[in-house]
């Protein structure tokens, strides 16, 4: 977070409020603002950060700032609204302020660059998606680029999910229909059943696990299962997924058993094609 996204108090504060954001704990909304005369409160002995209305913290050293908003809006989902150039003098000029996206987030490039050139922008800011490992995944292809001499751009497609409910849900890939939207010819291997646990147990618990393929080529375009460990397994598949694996790779892999994951590669007649 750049030590610019916060309202100051002080000589040159700025009313407006480009930054908009709400709670994602309760209806509140709260505003902060980037205002072009931060500088003049860097000659002062204390900033006065504020996230009106409902928080707000006073800074010994304006240097502190960088690490005070972030735990001020910690948790917090961000929507950018549009604004000229009020940060002309932070950012070199720039013609133009980061345009937001219709989503609201920070639009950006394939290397996470902002319509300001010297402005880059990762994370849940550009709500491309908004998770931690994709922000880590951003920040270290970011660093690889500008500090590395090793260019990286970040590729957001098959990134593992999960929900951690009961049952559990862990997916990777396109779904059923997102792969019927984009190719002709799609199968689809379903199982559902009792783990072995399950029925020692006296449990009645099930699994469901489904695998979405393409017809003509034979690379599994996703991977979906809820029931215990999905997401366990899932983040293993992520793997052979993200290689571009084919069924028949699947299916010549041995089944460990007992687990529930072996199902994955005991799966032989399409459910639909």
């Amino acid at each position: 977070m750049r030590r610019d996204l916060a309202r100051l108090s002080g000589p040159g504060a700025s009313n407006r409020s480009p930054f908009e954001a709400d709670s994602l704990t309760t209806t509140l909304v709260f505003r902060f603002s980037v205002h072009a005369g931060l500088d003049d409160c860097y000659g002062q002995k204390k900033c006065v950060v504020r996230i009106a209305p409902w928080r707000s913290t006073t800074l010994d050293h304006p240097g502190a700032l960088n690490a005070a908003v972030p735990r001020l809006i910690a948790g917090r989902s961000c929507t950018i609204e549009n604004q000229r150039s009020r940060a002309d003098s932070l950012f070199q000029g720039s013609s133009s302020f980061m345009a937001p996206t219709k989503t609201g987030g920070i639009t950006v490039d394939s290397w996470s660059r902002t319509s300001a050139q010297n402005i880059y922008a990762i994370g849940d800011v550009t709500h491309r998606i908004n998770l931690t490992p994709v922000a880590i995944r951003e920040g270290h292809a970011f660093a690889d680029t500008m500090f590395g001499k090793c260019p990286v751009k970040v590729d957001h497609t098959n990134i593992p999910t999960a929900v951690f409910s009961q049952p559990e849900i862990g997916t990777i890939g396109l779904t059923e229909a997102e792969a019927r939207a984009q190719f002709s010819h799609v199968r689809i291997y379903k199982t559902d059943f009792r783990p072995i646990k399950s029925t020692m147990s006296s449990r009645d618990t099930r699994v469901l696990m489904k695998l979405v393929v393409h017809g003509i080529t034979d690379r599994v375009l996703g991977c979906h299962i809820v029931g215990d460990a999905a997401a366990e397994i899932i983040q293993v598949v992520a793997i052979v997924v993200k290689m571009n694996a084919t069924k028949a790779d699947f299916d010549a892999t041995f089944a460990l058993h007992p687990t529930a994951a072996e199902e994955l590669v005991t799966m032989r007649t399409p459910a639909a094609s």
